[in-house]
Order: structure tokens, then sequence, then C-alpha cells
């Protein structure tokens, strides 16, 4: 009985002491959001390339921060949704991801000192569409220092 007491001492402790509940290192887990900037020098366009998964549910993170969380649809396939950040010089991480559409794409890239256009894409063909043949579950980035324009 002794022994059953000195083991939870510390415990007791706890409790009493610092009003802890549980045994968790209270790290902060939550994730910060990436603000919009109209002004900004990343302007990011993302969209959903599938017919096949309309509409698709899109994360996209930014050196570890939430720029866009959102669902979208296919449209007529050429529609980009423009969101613009502020992202100071250097190297950035992107992560893009899907859990309805099955993908998830990594990606280090720079900001040197201008503007930059960047394009987010999810692709899913499961079959031969026209011209488009077969494409797996997948996204797509790329950047560059001038305007993309649509048709």
């Amino acid at each position: 009985m002794k022994k059953m007491f000195w083991l939870s001492l510390p415990v007791l402790i706890c409790l009493f002491l610092t009003g802890c509940n549980n045994f968790s290192d209270n790290t902060n887990t939550e994730i910060q959001e990436l603000s919009e900037d109209k002004n900004g020098n990343f302007i990011l366009y993302v969209s959903n390339q599938s017919f096949a998964i309309n509409p698709i549910d899109i994360k996209i993170y930014i050196d570890d921060m939430i720029a866009v969380n959102e669902d979208f649809d296919v449209g007529i396939q050429h529609t980009w949704k423009p969101f613009q950040f502020n992202l100071p010089t250097g190297t950035h991480k992107i992560k893009i991801e899907s859990v309805i559409g099955n993908s998830i794409l990594e990606k280090n890239f720079d900001i040197i000192d201008n503007k930059h256009w960047a394009l987010a894409q999810y692709w899913y063909y499961p079959e031969n569409s026209g011209d488009e043949g077969l494409a797996p579950k997948h996204f797509s980035f790329d950047i560059k220092n001038e305007p993309y324009y649509f048709k």
C-alpha cells in the first residue's frame, strides 16, 4: 500500500500544484494562416482540371501556414482562382494536398525580388478524353517571373 502511494505522489503533486489534467507537453499545434495581400509579390492561381472529381478539396500550405483551403469546381475546366500573398525574398516550401483527390505535392520555390506568378492545378483523367489521354491523380506547380495569360 505504501509503495502505491509513493508511486502516485508525482502525479498528485502535478494535479494539485499546477492544475494539469493530462501529461501532454502543451505544445501549440494550431496552424497559422497566411494572410492574403492585394499588393503582394506572389500571385497563386489554383484550378481543378479534372471532370472526374468535381468539386475537389484543395489545401495549400506555404512555409507550413495555410494559404488556401477551399473546394474547387472544374467549371469549364479553364477556370483559375487567384490568391495574392506577400512573401519575403528567399526559398519557400509549398505543400498542396487533397483528401478526395488522394494527392500531395511538396516543392521548394524561390522568391527573388520581383513579382512571381504561380499555378497550382489538380489533374486526373481516369479515361482517355480527346487529346488529354490518361492522367493519374496529381498536382502540378509552376512558377515564373511574368504573368500568366489565360485563354
